[in-house]
């Protein structure tokens, strides 16, 4: 038996009178004369859908400068980090390991190295590589489980394309119960477990069932990827794959020794290859004391009704059932193992995913999403299985060619396209415009820090950087340089102890730096002495730096509350929701009394309530009204002041007579003269300067100093 042909097990023709053994299969259900596929033609028809795969789902015609929403910019932020030579990746902070496995990070850290491209057209690069391999898996698959070539093909398309009809936002794209769906790009870690899967329990199958020798050794490989793909789908695989060789024991005690020794090869060899990483999470475990990973809000247990199964699963609510039974009773008849290697792999994920308990362990992983997904990949095999039997069926009662295609086109149809579209017109909301918190950014403009702390990073590898929030995220995301502190959401996925693992509390971090930036230079050089940073991030006015840059927690130092405004997260960052009558206050430090530009940043939600004015803007008693035309509706924009402020605390007060949202408030009070003895610009455009401390020159300025 060929790898590439192996002999077929699950048939729909006619019984045919000879024997068969679990090494040699070839007898059948006897479900009808079969549309037989001859093997040049299943070729050129999986290549078609594999085509199709690499155009429709690979990111072809999906035009994205920027992945910041979600999990991309994690992703995005440990591959800069790799690029940089960070080979074990870390978080935000020094000292904090990675949550994530790293194959697809390494991968696109090295496409875009090898290829000299941003790191988003080298993950455009890989979805358009791997998008192909989901329908060749599927196909491989079941025709290792001797599954017939128009069943392979069917199975294949479905396991591509399949969906249910629900087009809803949470049952789309990676949030669909399909696997197809989530193999879109741009591609995650878990489309490459996706793919490694099924290879791996096809070549276990084989190993076991027909005495495959180099099976083991491929599952382990297969597995062993899959850990450095995505730890937790590993995590769901193992115990599947032993309960699926502890019932091959039950139904076929003579192949014991055959099935200890194949589980031992593959375990082993899985372990061996991803070893590096897995030993590396334990010790990470063992020195955090604790492991947590926040799910974002929306993200919730996905319970389904018997009422919403038409819709969840669209025709696979038929095809399926069927293809289970047909399979079940193969297994019944025949105690074949590929029929038990099915069934194992759907039921298991099925039956967890309807009895699973409220707090069960095992977060994304072991959500009903996530089981769903894993149980769709048999089923949409043995829905095959059903579609062509019942092709089979029409044949059989001599139906004419046009109802025969009717009825595959209108299945066909209602299994691949909404889902399709569905997951297409998603992915089209996101990642169209270069937007992050309250501006567009442009590499050659406005983030111009960003290539060139990227350039740093890969010259001396990830340094800390004391940056304001949110570009703190933006320089992890994009540099793979390490911050301070960013604000935390789910996607950034801390996990681990921050205070054991790095010597600082994330409430440490970002009391440090709200400090740093209040106004007191001193104190941001005591921040960047603190963590050991290489640079720091002044956003800066003409010739003047901005030593005050507050963010929304800071504008409301007490905390939210009635009459105070509303801290909201959105992604990755925090603003202040302020209603009519809502007050805020606060207070920044200034090196003397000056004149300075001041600069609140924020956006207005309806229409002033008194006269025309959004609300006042006082500083140390001095108010100033903001007139409706300074904040257009909906849209970010700055409230620009030049006021007289004292040496030393001034205070900020903010009161709204119209719903406003606040983002942050800057004071340009400083300039490159004032900054401390061996601080030097390492950088500078219109919008930012970058500066560094040289020992070096400080020690040779306080000598001069103290001389003169």
């Amino acid at each position: 038996m060929s790898l590439a042909e192996p002999r077929a097990a699950f048939t729909t023709a006619a019984p045919r009178p000879a024997p068969r053994s679990t090494d040699a299969p070839g007898a059948s259900d006897g479900l009808g004369e079969a549309v037989w596929v001859s093997a040049r033609t299943a070729r050129l028809l999986l290549g078609a859908i594999a085509l199709a795969a690499l155009l429709i789902q690979g990111g072809v015609f999906f035009q994205k400068s920027w992945l910041w929403t979600g999990d991309t910019i994690y992703h995005h932020a440990v591959m800069a980090e790799i690029q940089a030579g960070e080979l074990l990746p870390g978080g935000p902070y020094a000292g904090l390991p990675a949550f994530y496995s790293p194959l697809l990070h390494y991968l696109a850290a090295g496409v875009g190295l090898g290829l000299q491209v941003e790191l988003t057209e080298a993950v455009r690069v890989l979805s358009i590589l791997v998008a192909p391999l989901t329908p060749l898996a599927a196909y491989w698959l079941a025709r290792a489980l001797g599954m017939e070539r128009e069943v392979a093909l069917a199975g294949a398309l479905f396991a591509t394309f399949g969906g249910g009809l629900k087009l809803a936002k949470d049952r789309v794209w990676v949030d669909a119960l399909f696997t197809g769906q989530h193999n879109f790009f741009p591609l995650f870690p878990r489309d490459i477990a996706f793919v490694l899967l099924p290879l791996g329990l096809g070549c276990l199958y084989r190993a076991v069932a027909h005495d495959w020798r180099p099976g083991a050794w491929l599952a382990g490989l297969a597995f062993g990827l899959m850990v450095l793909a995505h730890t937790q789908t590993a995590v769901f695989a193992a115990p599947l794959l032993g309960l699926y060789l502890g019932l091959v024991i039950l139904v076929r005690r003579d192949l014991l020794g055959r099935v200890l020794r194949v589980g031992l090869v593959t375990a082993a060899l899985g372990l061996a290859v991803s070893a590096f990483w897995w030993t590396w999470m334990l010790r990470t475990l063992w020195q955090s004391g604790s492991f947590s990973v926040s799910m974002p809000a929306y993200r919730v247990p996905v319970k389904l009704s018997l009422w919403e199964f038409p819709l969840e699963f669209g025709v696979f609510l038929i095809l399926g059932p069927i293809g289970v039974f047909l399979v079940a009773r193969r297994f019944r008849r025949e105690r074949d193992l590929g029929a038990l290697l099915l069934l194992v792999w759907w039921a298991a994920p099925v039956l967890l995913a309807i009895l699973r308990p409220t707090g069960f362990p095992g977060g994304d992983t072991f959500f009903p999403r996530r089981l769903w997904q894993f149980a769709s990949q048999p089923l949409v095999l043995m829905a095959g299985l059903a579609l062509v039997a019942g092709v089979g069926e029409l044949r059989r009662l001599r139906r004419p060619g046009p109802v025969l295609g009717a009825a595959i086109l209108a299945v066909g149809a209602l299994a691949l396209v909404p889902s399709s579209v569905g997951t297409w017109q998603r992915i089209g909301e996101f990642w169209n415009e270069p937007s992050f918190a309250d501006r567009d950014w442009d590499l050659a403009g406005n983030f111009g820090i960003g290539p060139w702390l990227a350039a740093r990073a890969r010259a001396e590898g990830p340094r800390t950087v004391v940056a304001p929030t949110p570009e703190a995220t933006l320089v992890w995301y994009y540099a793979g340089q390490k911050v301070v502190y960013l604000h935390p959401t789910a996607a950034i996925k801390l996990a681990f102890d921050v205070e054991r693992m790095t010597g600082h509390s994330e409430d440490e971090r970002h009391a440090d730096l709200l400090a740093g930036y209040a106004g007191d230079i001193r104190d941001l050089e005591r921040v960047r002495d603190r963590y050991g940073a290489a640079y720091v991030v002044l956003r800066r006015d003409g010739d003047r730096l901005a030593f005050v840059d507050r963010p929304a927690r800071a504008i409301q130092p007490d905390g939210d509350g009635r009459g105070a405004g509303r801290l909201a997260e959105t992604n990755h960052y925090e603003y202040l929701a302020m209603a009519p009558g809502d007050r805020a206050q606060f207070v920044v430090s200034s090196p003397d009394d000056r004149s300075a530009a001041v600069i609140l940043r924020a956006k207005r939600r309806g229409r002033a309530q008194e006269r025309g004015t959004l609300g006042t803007l006082t500083v140390n008693g001095t108010p100033g009204a903001i007139p409706e035309s300074e904040l257009p509706r909906d849209d970010w924009a700055d409230v620009r002041r030049v006021v007289p402020l004292r040496a030393g605390p001034n205070v900020v007060q903010l009161e709204s007579s119209a719903q406003l949202e606040v983002i942050r408030f800057a004071a340009y009070t400083g300039s490159t003269a004032e900054l401390p003895l061996g601080w030097r610009v390492a950088y500078e455009d219109a919008w930012y300067v970058v500066l560094t401390k040289d020992e070096g020159q400080a020690v040779k300025d306080r000598g001069e100093e103290a001389g003169a």
